[in-house]
C-alpha cells in the first residue's frame, strides 16, 4: 500500500491512495512517546537504545497529531 509504479507504455501509473476525514489533535505527552517508539521500531529496530535517547532528548520540541477518523475513503488503479 502507497507504493506506485509509473507505466510509460500506458501514459499512466499504478497507485494505491487513502484520504482520511476526521478531527486533528495534539498528542499528550505518553500518546507522542508511544508514537514515536513504534516508528522507531518500524524504521530503527537495530538502533532501539539510540533512538530512545534521541526520543527522550527531542520530544519536548517535538509534535504529534492525533487523527481521530470520521471517516475514510481509498482508491487503486492496478495494471
Amino acid at each position: 500500500m502507497g507504493a506506485s509504479q509509473v507505466l510509460p507504455g500506458e501514459f499512466s501509473t499504478q497507485y494505491s491512495s487513502v484520504i482520511v476525514f476526521g478531527q486533528a489533535h495534539e498528542a499528550d505527552e505518553a500518546e507522542k512517546v508511544n508514537a514515536l517508539l513504534s516508528l522507531l521500531d518500524k524504521y530503527s529496530p537495530a538502533f532501539k537504545e539510540a533512538g530512545e535517547v534521541n526520543i527522550e532528548k527531542a520530544k519536548q520540541r517535538t509534535k504529534v497529531i492525533r487523527i481521530d477518523i470520521d471517516h475514510l475513503t481509498g482508491k487503486s488503479r492496478k495494471a
